[in-house]
């Protein structure tokens, strides 16, 4: 009788832990489920971070772009303006003698 008891207990032993491990399987991989899907958002979220700084590179240097040609422009239009003083200032310069050592008669 003793033996059966024992063999009784022990097998209800297995089967608890048998239970036990079942459950512990099914939590892992109900884990390990949550992780992929955890994994894929953040990869999903890694890839549209990626475009979005790809987009803005690209804008930057569009942008970069347009304000070396805006300086460009700047630099040719301050020369010309800086030529076209000196031509001002000589022909005024030329006028005044004209006015001093010419002609006053109208």
């Amino acid at each position: 009788m003793f033996k059966d008891d024992e063999l009784d207990r022990l097998a209800a032993e297995r089967d608890r832990l048998f239970a036990l491990l079942k459950t512990a399987r099914d939590e892992r991989k109900r884990q390990g489920q949550i992780c992929t899907k955890l994994h894929d958002d953040l990869d999903a979220a890694f890839k549209t971070q990626q475009s979005i700084y790809q987009s803005g590179q690209v804008a930057w240097d569009e942008h970069h772009k347009f304000m070396q040609e805006c300086s460009q422009h700047i630099q040719f239009f301050h020369s010309e303006a800086d030529r076209y003083h000196g031509q001002m200032t000589e022909a005024f310069t030329q006028s005044q003698r004209c006015w001093s050592y010419g002609d006053k008669n109208p």
